[in-house]
């Protein structure tokens, strides 16, 4: 039942990221404790968003501002702080979104250069993972389940983003990236204590 659930949790959140451009792995993440042992919950997820991400850059490649990933995956190789940060929270994707927000891009080359930018954190990620020996093979029906499931929710939001004016992405978008870093700083001071 559980592996259900994360089937069908991960293509609405895909979905959800495909239209909006981010959130939709920071909600996945943040149910998938309890679902799974606690030493899978970030492994698993970077898979999984790996999965979504890649998706979501295949159907937006012609928009994608090449200049601004090969930076930031060339930033993630040199310092790999970002990297580093992100295998134990999601913080990729409101530190991306807060350099895109300002460069003035379109809805659709928003989505699809953050989604280009975080599949080369989610390739670093799972590699690191790899690296470090966690054993991916107990979790490989649910994961190519879920990868699944997320290609096709970005399949579908692709499909809905037309459907939200140009004038309604930015001021969301904004919305989402506020409610995301609000989100990092709670679980920072909360956790900190």
């Amino acid at each position: 039942m559980d592996a259900i659930f994360l089937i069908v949790l991960s293509f609405f959140t895909s979905a959800f990221t495909a239209i909006i451009g981010m959130g939709g792995g920071i909600v996945l993440i943040s149910l998938m404790p309890g679902l799974l042992p606690v030493q899978a919950v970030v492994p698993v997820h970077g898979v999984v968003q790996l999965a979504s991400n890649t998706s979501r850059a295949a159907l937006g490649l012609r928009h994608i501002e090449w200049s601004i990933f090969w930076s930031f995956v060339g930033g993630a190789v040199l310092g790999a702080v970002q990297t580093f940060l992100s295998l134990f929270v999601g913080v990729g994707g409101p530190l991306v979104a807060s350099f895109l927000w300002r460069q003035g891009l379109s809805r659709d080359c928003v989505v699809s250069t953050q989604a280009s930018v975080m599949t080369g954190l989610h390739g670093f990620k799972v590699l690191t993972f790899g690296l470090l020996g966690f054993v991916f093979r107990p979790y490989l029906l649910l994961i190519v389940a879920m990868m699944v499931s997320v290609s096709l929710g970005s399949y579908v939001g692709t499909r809905l983003r037309k459907y939200v004016p140009e004038a309604y992405f930015r001021p969301i978008y904004r919305t989402v990236v506020t409610v995301l870093a609000l989100r990092l700083i709670i679980v920072f001071l909360v956790d900190g204590d």
